[in-house]
């Protein structure tokens, strides 16, 4: 790790992999049921702590906020194109309670779902292509 004008910098190439791996695991596996950071941590042979600091500063989130991130994302193109139930839609990114859903999407996006679905269209963009490209 190195100091560019005041901010670390990962420089080793084992160290951006093994996060890159952790990145993809995270991808591929189902926002429903997200893997234990613990144990995508010990996965990709990192104590959690210093896996949680070292994809902040290769990603720029945290691991949970980029699964958050990825859920929110999601969950709002699912609403956007689909006719399922917000209660559908929570389950499948992986929440139990639609409350908590609800109060997370609009934390994210600063509507209820119900007011993304009323106000969103197929022409309209969610974002998502800049989170996952």
């Amino acid at each position: 790790m190195e100091k560019t004008k005041g901010k670390q910098v990962i420089t080793d190439e084992d160290t951006r992999r093994r996060l890159t791996e952790a990145k993809a695991i995270l991808d591929q596996h189902s926002l429903y049921d997200p893997l234990p950071l613990n144990r995508l941590a010990r996965q990709v042979f990192f104590h959690p702590r210093t896996f949680t600091g070292r994809f902040f500063l290769l990603f720029g989130r945290t691991p949970t906020a980029y699964l958050f991130e990825r859920r929110m994302l999601t969950a709002a193109q699912l609403l956007k194109d689909s006719n399922d139930s917000v209660f559908s839609v929570a389950v499948m990114v992986g929440y139990q309670h639609t409350s908590s859903f609800s109060c997370a999407f609009k934390k994210r996006f600063g509507v209820t779902p119900k007011e993304w679905r009323a106000g969103h269209t197929d022409r309209q963009q969610t974002g998502a292509s800049i989170l996952f490209t």
